[in-house]
């Protein structure tokens, strides 16, 4: 044994890389993984709540599930999660009322017919074997056991989700509502009337439902770099739910020049900067003078541009200039 140990010993000393040889194959790595760590380093980090979403897909239906929380605790994967429990009891069973509120991912699973994971706010009702969840942002994801009959639905202001046994993600923010089925078959029902049905791997997204949920929608996909076509679509819809004593009106209407000029539609932004400026009043509406008295000469001269340019409150001296030579002699 002694005689073996030498030999590896001897083997050893005579194959260890020298210091300059480590330094060689180091530099010729990181000049080949410099790209990748370039872009590694401007994603942003992953939620709690997205590493355990992967981690229970990876898993898979076919391995054991995690052990479910017992009523009433609450499963933490991050701290600033409040919940609130109010429990009444309803014929053969005890309803109960829960309000959620999570800065971070958190679980709980309020009977053995369900499990939910949530990052956002909402509440959650009911007694076995119905139960509805009213979700007002952020996602929520659910877990329902199959055949057991239960009457689980995610309610939002946007949509509608029906499910018998399966499990999905419901997310709610700027663009609306957004349906995701892991496995299973969910009905989706949208507020401003689409329905659709779902299986696994398949998604849907419902609209805003409201004037100022559209107008929100169109000031997130602007954000995002979304082509003039989309963010008009949007407005358009909000337009078509608000009459034009709702605020949200005019801002929808102040909100369509952008992506109007964006495609190159000139004489319909300025449609739509007179359009406002017949409804609306003050700050935005001198801002938007300027920008109808610009397009209106461009477009069709003084007799066009004439009524913005005399209702200017603080006219620049090139619009003063423009101003005399349209007046009347």
């Amino acid at each position: 044994m002694s005689d073996y140990r030498d030999t590896m010993r001897a083997v050893a000393a005579r194959t260890a890389p020298d210091a300059e040889a480590v330094t060689r194959v180091r530099r010729r790595l990181d000049a080949q993984l410099q790209p990748t760590t370039s872009i590694l380093r401007h994603l942003d980090d992953p939620s709690p709540f997205e590493v355990e979403r992967l981690r229970r897909r990876l898993r898979g239906p076919h391995l054991p599930k995690r052990r479910s929380l017992a009523w009433p605790a609450v499963g933490l994967l991050a701290a600033a999660v409040s919940l609130f429990v109010l429990g009444t009891r309803s014929g053969t069973g005890t309803s109960t009322e829960l309000t959620l509120s999570a800065s971070e991912s958190a679980s709980v699973s309020p009977s053995p017919l369900l499990r939910m994971d949530y990052l956002g706010e909402g509440t959650l009702s009911g007694a076995d074997p119905a139960w509805l969840v009213e979700w007002e942002h952020g996602t929520v994801s659910l877990a329902v056991t199959p055949d057991a009959g239960a009457d689980v639905r995610v309610r939002t202001l946007d949509a509608e989700v029906r499910v018998l046994g399966t499990q999905f993600d419901v997310t709610r923010d700027e663009l609306g509502t957004a349906v995701e089925v892991v496995r299973g078959r969910v009905e989706v029902l949208c507020t401003l009337g689409e329905s659709a049905v779902l299986t696994a791997g398949e998604t849907h997204a419902c609209w805003p439902a409201t004037p100022a949920g559209l107008l929100g929608r169109a000031l997130a996909l602007s954000d995002r770099g979304a082509s003039p076509e989309a963010r008009l679509a949007t407005l358009d819809a909000g337009l078509q739910l608000a009459p034009t004593s709702d605020p949200a009106h005019a801002e929808l209407l102040a909100h369509r020049i952008q992506p109007l000029l964006d495609q190159g539609s000139h004489r319909e932004a300025l449609g739509a900067a007179e359009a406002y400026l017949d409804v609306a009043s003050g700050a935005r509406a001198e801002e938007l003078r300027h920008v109808a008295a610009h397009l209106a000469l461009a477009l069709e001269g003084c007799s066009r541009a004439l009524p913005h340019l005399r209702g200017l409150g603080e006219p620049t001296p090139e619009e003063r200039a423009r101003l005399e030579a349209c007046q009347p002699d």
